[in-house]
């Protein structure tokens, strides 16, 4: 409970900074309950998350970052071991070059990564709680006037885990479209490279998106290379913004066409207040 409270107080000061000095930082906290269907005997866990949100272009636009820091607490014990927290940070740069007056070419790199802070039984040592993903990319954005704008996108997600010396490295290409009445959509191929040193399609992650004004809807689909094996998944979201404060929610529904499975559903409300 104390570093709970002492994760708050940080909140509240770094939004008390970033409101003197306009930085783009968001607060938020979100709280869900994973696998509340209880699907295959598994156990249903509630969370609470809450999070430091960085967001800015610099330099007339050239420069973008985005930072986000959550610390997740597990709200319930399972069977008798000692409730899990995790601490996740990610960082995202892009370099924008402009290439005329409606084309941009953008590089891009995120890194992200996972510690288990208090994890249950099992963990020898302080690497075995950490997990990692650089995801070096490049995208290209054509603005097309009257009907929006289309961009193509490769990205190289490398991820590394420090009790292993064999990373996984990975392949995604996507294709998007926005357009001016909001709608929006996006198709993004997933290919393994590594550790089998050939290209392995793994499936597709589809998202079709909704903006107008204050309101924004997204549904995510994942559909992978064996549904009856992995099953597919569906992520509806929606959020609306009142001046500085946005709510949002969404709900994760997974394991659908797995031959005898469950499927699970994880829902989730969020609020965050901008700056």
């Amino acid at each position: 409970m104390k570093k709970l409270l002492v994760f708050f107080c940080v909140f509240a000061l770094a939004g008390g900074f970033a409101a003197a000095q306009d930085l783009g930082l968001s607060v938020g906290l979100e709280l869900g309950v994973e696998n509340v269907t209880k699907a295959n005997d598994g156990d249903m866990v509630p969370y609470v998350s809450p999070m430091v949100i960085y967001e800015n272009s610099l330099f007339n636009g050239i420069l973008d970052i985005y930072t986000e820091l959550d610390y997740t607490f597990q709200l319930t014990d399972i069977d008798d071991k000692e409730i899990t927290q995790d601490l996740y940070f990610n960082i995202g740069l892009g370099f924008n070059l402009s290439l005329g007056k409606a084309s941009t070419l953008t590089f891009l790199v995120e890194n992200e990564n996972e510690l288990a802070v208090f994890p249950d039984a099992g963990y020898e040592q302080f690497t075995d709680r950490l997990t990692g993903l650089v995801k070096p990319g490049i995208r290209f954005t054509q603005d097309l006037a009257d009907i929006g704008g289309i961009f193509a996108q490769v990205d190289v997600p490398v991820a590394y885990f420090p009790w292993n010396d064999d990373p996984a490295v990975g392949l995604e290409a996507s294709l998007g479209w926005d357009s001016v009445s909001g709608l929006g959509f996006m198709a993004k191929g997933l290919m393994a490279l590594l550790p089998k040193d050939d290209l392995d399609f793994l499936g597709v992650e589809i998202v079709i998106s909704f903006e107008n004004n204050a309101f924004y809807a997204e549904l995510e689909m994942d559909i992978p290379k064996e549904i009856n094996l992995d099953g597919l998944t569906f992520i509806p979201e929606i959020e609306y913004t009142f001046g500085k404060l946005t709510l949002y929610a969404y709900c994760e529904i997974d394991g659908i066409g797995i031959k005898d499975s469950d499927i699970g559903i994880s829902p989730a409300l969020g609020v965050k207040f901008n700056f």
